[in-house]
């Protein structure tokens, strides 16, 4: 179950490429570095998960890809987006765990948060409870942009 919430973890770092169709170029996310801080919580279950940090460079298109990254065992659907305010399901197939949920991402130019709730299926039934925050640090580094050193565009 461990193994699980950490691969969790890290999709809900990262947005399925069926959804990548819904434009996003209009959400209040300032494209540049950010400080990117997620914590998991299985209520009644035992260890929580470490919160997880991570420094990524982002724009406005890619904040979809916060909720699953590429390569993930999880799809998403968007029900909604505005300037302000991302809102999706989730569906994840890894082995025999099943889990499903929704949550929404808040945009403030230079500030974003999320709450997902994720209910896995028997055997290994319980619900997950992932927030995230970040805030933008300033522009990417230029090595960057060109996918060199040890920072690259975020899901490109």
């Amino acid at each position: 179950m461990n193994r699980y919430l950490s691969a969790l973890s890290l999709v809900l770092l990262g947005f399925s490429q069926q959804a990548t169709a819904v434009d996003l170029s209009l959400i209040d996310l300032e494209p540049g570095l950010w400080h990117l801080n997620v914590q998991m919580d299985v209520p009644g279950k035992g260890p929580q998960t470490s919160p997880i940090a991570n420094d990524v460079c982002l724009r406005p298109a890619d904040a979809a890809k916060l909720v699953v990254p590429p390569n993930s065992p999880c799809q998403a659907e968007v029900l909604d987006v505005t300037r302000q305010r991302l809102r999706i399901k989730l569906q994840c197939e890894q082995g025999p765990m099943r889990s499903n949920g929704e949550g929404i991402m808040v945009f403030g130019g230079r500030s974003l948060s999320s709450a997902m709730v994720i209910q896995t299926a028997e055997p290994y039934a319980m619900t997950i409870k992932q927030t995230m925050t970040g805030r933008y640090v300033g522009p990417c580094p230029a090595n960057a942009a060109k996918g060199s050193g040890s920072l690259k565009p975020y899901g490109r």
